[in-house]
């Protein structure tokens, strides 16, 4: 059974209203207008499901929520965000955001590489990175700001030039290797 008339008329109308939701969803206009649109055309192709008379916007905001989670499964799609808002959809979808198995081998890489600085320069650099200004970073230390920003500085130096782990971009006896980090 298809639309009747008046579902069609309200089809119509909850456009504009799935394309926002999309958005919120997608947090990228291009990407918001391929999922409402894919959203629509799904359920166009199923509208004998859809039951005459129940809430249509309902029905379609489902459709994009399953076509989402869908479209993030099949093409792997990362969510781009604060923490708080990857939980927050983690939460809502049941989906969690995943690190990939290259990211967890760059973090023990830079973890290694931290053990190996000097106390001052990780403790410098460490407290830089969690956000405490050099002033806070100095009083705590006793030292004078311009140390605290040496201490960061030769610290995050160390880091650069360290030799990097590397992966191979062919499969073949003396492949060319190339840097993880670019």
């Amino acid at each position: 059974m298809a639309f009747t008339q008046e579902d069609e008329k309200q089809y119509i109308a909850e456009r504009r209203g799935l394309r926002a939701f999309c958005l919120g969803l997608t947090k990228n206009p291009a990407d918001a207008d391929d999922l409402c649109q894919q959203a629509m055309l799904r359920a166009w192709d199923k509208s004998d499901s859809f039951t005459p008379g129940t809430n249509m916007r309902g029905w379609l905001f489902m459709i994009a929520v399953n076509q989402f989670r869908s479209n993030m499964r099949r093409n792997r799609i990362h969510f781009v965000g604060t923490a708080d808002e990857a939980e927050t959809l983690g939460s809502i979808f049941d989906t969690a955001v995943q690190p990939s198995q290259l990211d967890a081998i760059q973090l023990t890489h830079i973890i290694r590489k931290l053990d190996t600085l000097p106390a001052d320069q990780r403790d410098a650099l460490v407290a830089n990175i969690m956000g405490h200004t050099n002033e806070q970073i100095a009083a705590e230390a006793g030292v004078p700001v311009g140390t605290v920003k040496s201490r960061a500085w030769r610290g995050r130096q160390t880091l650069l030039t360290e030799d990097e782990p590397t992966i191979s971009t062919h499969n073949v006896t003396g492949a060319r290797r190339a840097p993880i980090f670019a």
